[in-house]
């Protein structure tokens, strides 16, 4: 009996401890797949920044040819222009042309009626030419002695008188017709026939459309550095037009104090009188002129900085800036070519900073936002 008992002891503590070991297993199995660790914290930012320094993106300073351009607008006109208005109070006869016709120089376009002024040019012309003949009989006359010299002298004289006068009658029968002075086209008509002509109206305007101007008006800082022959470009349908600067008015509008100045466009731009364009002109050109991006500098209690890049530190120093375009701005002192300053990431820097180069574009965290400069180099 007792060795039963024995047994079933022995029997009891083995399926105890077996009990405890796979229960263990179970559990520990159940913490391993059913539980996930928990997940390891990244560093935040700060932390990185503390161990790596700020991620920024350096620029080489160097000193390079410069061209400064100014923008300015104004309306597109024709390099050459015809005005013809009424010379005679008449009836008109015929108009020959319309709008948007092209004519070539010595077209008639216009005629009105001058019969009697024909009538009087064809009087004056019989006289005109009864004066020759008594010029040259008295001629004859001289050199058979039948005349003296001043008789040959007063037909010279009357010749001069009569051919003076059928000039001036010519003259008038001219401003009957109105005539083309140069190729263009015609862009404004107010003539119908049947219609009475005033004196000194205006009948018709023929513009030369191959040589176009374009009339801006400047301020006097950069009228002083115009001159006949400045540089200028026209964008027009995403192609770039030359020009240059055929003229400037020497005085200032009163009521502006603008500058007028004439620009010539290459032949073949696609405008038209009337049109207002946007005018690029050339005020400045350099040969060695120190420039760096907009983005680089940074404004604080009205001084103006850029961070240079010394080894793993950036170092604060206060520049002095000029004119700028196109994303670069002109530095007039204190930055040097061979310089390198730090063009991104300035965001969070500070005189002193630890610092890290990384690739152009990178995104980067920027608390403080953009800088206080704005994009047009504008304190």
């Amino acid at each position: 009996m007792s060795e039963e008992r024995r047994t079933l002891g022995q029997t009891g503590r083995l399926l105890f401890w077996a009990v405890l070991f796979f229960g263990g297993m179970g559990f520990f199995a159940y913490r391993v797949v059913a539980i996930p660790p928990k997940a390891t914290e990244s560093p935040s930012i700060e932390e990185i920044r503390s161990e790596k320094g700020i991620p920024v993106v350096p620029y080489v300073v160097t000193a390079d040819p410069w061209e400064l351009w100014k923008r300015f607008d104004g309306p597109v006109r024709p390099g050459k222009e015809q005005r013809s208005t009424s010379l005679l109070r008449e009836r008109i006869l015929a108009v020959h042309v319309d709008v948007n016709d092209a004519v070539k120089k010595g077209d008639v376009l216009i005629e009105l009626r001058a019969e009697s002024q024909a009538a009087d040019l064809s009087a004056r012309k019989a006289d005109y030419e009864d004066a020759q003949r008594e010029y040259e009989r008295q001629k004859a006359l001289l050199a058979a002695g039948g005349a003296s010299q001043q008789d040959v002298d007063r037909a010279w004289v009357a010749v001069q008188q009569k051919k003076a006068l059928m000039k001036d009658v010519r003259s008038e029968v001219a401003k009957s017709r109105v005539v083309a002075d140069l190729d263009g086209v015609v862009t404004f008509r107010n003539a119908e026939p049947g219609e009475a002509a005033e004196g000194g109206a205006e009948l018709l305007r023929i513009a030369d459309l191959k040589n176009l101007e374009v009339e801006v008006r400047v301020p006097p800082a950069e009228a002083l550095r115009l001159r006949p022959g400045t540089p200028a470009r026209v964008m027009v349908e995403r192609r770039l037009f030359q020009g240059k600067i055929k003229r400037q008015d020497p005085g200032a509008d009163p009521a502006t104090g603008l500058y007028k100045a004439l620009v010539a466009l290459e032949p073949g731009a696609p405008l038209r009188p009337g049109m207002v364009v946007e005018v690029d002109l050339l005020v400045d050109s350099r040969d060695r002129v120190v420039a760096i991006p907009y983005e680089a500098l940074r404004r604080e209690n009205a001084k103006t900085f850029v961070f240079v890049l010394s080894g793993d530190r950036a170092t604060r120093r206060e520049v002095e800036v000029g004119e700028g375009q196109g994303g670069q701005v002109e530095i007039l002192s204190r930055l040097y070519s061979g310089d390198v300053i730090i063009a991104e990431g300035t965001e969070t820097l500070f005189d002193g900073a630890r610092v890290w180069i990384r690739p152009p574009g990178d995104l980067r965290e920027s608390p403080e936002g953009p800088s206080e400069l704005s994009p047009d180099g504008a304190p």
